[in-house]
């Protein structure tokens, strides 16, 4: 391998030979310059010489990967049903640095506020480097904490190699979250609205777009434009908040606009189907029970307005929900079926999940505390309260 200081050895010879004296010829051959040219772009090194009284440069041109004495950084793309979410798009980085030797070191900088592995490691030309005894082996899938920078792989390049051959091969992908082996947890959350919002659960658990990795949301029917709180503490680590509300009985795909918060135990709050442009919270943000993250909407996979409600884990290939419970004001646990009622303060509540096109009024008397969900109507999905002594109102009773 050619180093530095041999091609520094080389200019300083050329510079004795021929600069001295421009009207000597020279002995040098074209294929003379060639070879220093190409020594220099291997290792960085600028060379400027004069033959036959003309002068000749040879330097790294812009565009060409000469390795040595660079560094060379380059924003990873991520997969295009994550170009919208704020706390992942634009925030994982490359970085290659490299010597005069040769030798370099390939880092990962996570800007996310989430915690991601990168890998499995491969090389986009492992046959030119020599990785470092102590050095992550390719192969590998490498943890990289919020916020921080971690060593993918390091070693020697050989002097055939460009800064494209070290940096890393397009299989190597980022994996979302931490890995944990919970099936549940046990935090104590609490239903995500205000106090005296009476709420209705319009699809609940293991049925429906329930199931699989899903099995455990559900899906909470109120008003497009509802507050909605954060149900436990913990850290926002992505924000989704420009799709569109879809139309009443129109799906879009996902879970639209959304909030993703990171709890203590490590798992995951998510709070799905948003108002365009209404999250109130950003990533990185610190928040406690009852923080306001955005309003309620009708946007992503979804055919009303409504709230998708989970709690997940990273797996190292997507999330998948765990078992949960939400608490009342009594610390009792509960968990909402289809069809019933609830409340922050006391859990489930008299009353039942009424359904229908058009006013409830006329249609069905209903008792005290039952809810009605108009299907039909524009621009989302209307629902009624019975209250007492009184016809239905298209508003929640406090």
């Amino acid at each position: 391998m050619v180093t530095a200081d041999e091609v520094k050895n080389a200019k300083q010879e050329l510079l004795k030979g021929f600069v001295a004296n421009s009207n000597t010829k020279s002995s040098m051959s074209n294929q003379d310059i060639k070879d220093l040219s190409d020594k220099a772009k291997q290792n960085g090194t600028d060379i400027s010489v004069k033959k036959n009284g003309e002068e000749v440069e040879i330097k790294k041109q812009d565009g060409e990967t000469g390795i040595g004495g660079n560094t060379t950084t380059q924003t990873l793309a991520v997969p295009s049903n994550l170009q919208n979410h704020l706390g992942y798009a634009g925030r994982f980085q490359l970085r290659a640095t490299a010597e005069a030797d040769r030798t370099f070191r390939m880092e990962l900088i996570n800007n996310s506020f989430d915690f991601v592995d990168f890998g499995p490691i491969h090389a986009r030309n492992e046959a030119n480097i020599t990785l470092k005894s102590d050095s992550p082996r390719f192969g590998t899938l490498i943890p990289v904490n919020p916020r921080s920078t971690s060593l993918l792989y390091e070693g020697t390049a050989s002097a055939s190699a460009s800064v494209a051959d070290i940096f890393p091969a397009p299989q190597s992908n980022i994996i979302l979250g931490i890995k944990i082996d919970a099936t549940k947890s046990n935090l104590q959350f609490r239903l995500p609205f205000r106090g005296g919002v009476r709420v209705g659960c319009v699809e609940g658990r293991n049925t429906g777009t329930h199931t699989g990795n899903h099995q455990f949301a559900v899906d909470l029917g109120v008003p497009r434009g509802t507050e909605v709180l954060a149900a436990f503490e913990g850290v926002v680590v992505d924000v989704v908040s420009s799709e569109p509300d879809m139309p009443i009985g129109t799906r879009g795909t996902g879970d639209g606009n959304q909030v993703r918060i990171r709890h203590r135990d490590l798992t995951y709050g998510i709070y799905g189907h948003l108002l365009q442009n209404g999250v109130r919270v950003t990533v990185g943000q610190q928040v406690s029970a009852g923080t306001l993250l955005g309003l309620s909407g009708n946007s992503g996979n979804t055919n009303g307005d409504h709230l998708h409600f989970a709690v997940e884990r990273a797996t190292l290939t997507s999330f998948e929900t765990v078992d949960w419970s939400f608490f009342d004001n009594a610390s009792n646990a509960f968990v909402p079926v289809a069809g019933n009622i609830y409340e922050c303060a006391g859990g489930q509540v008299n009353g039942k999940l009424i359904s229908g096109n058009g006013d409830p009024n006329g249609k069905d008397a209903g008792d005290v505390g039952d809810v009605y969900v108009r299907l039909d109507g524009s621009p989302g999905t209307v629902y009624y309260v019975k209250g007492a002594g009184r016809p239905w109102r298209s508003r929640w009773e406090r």
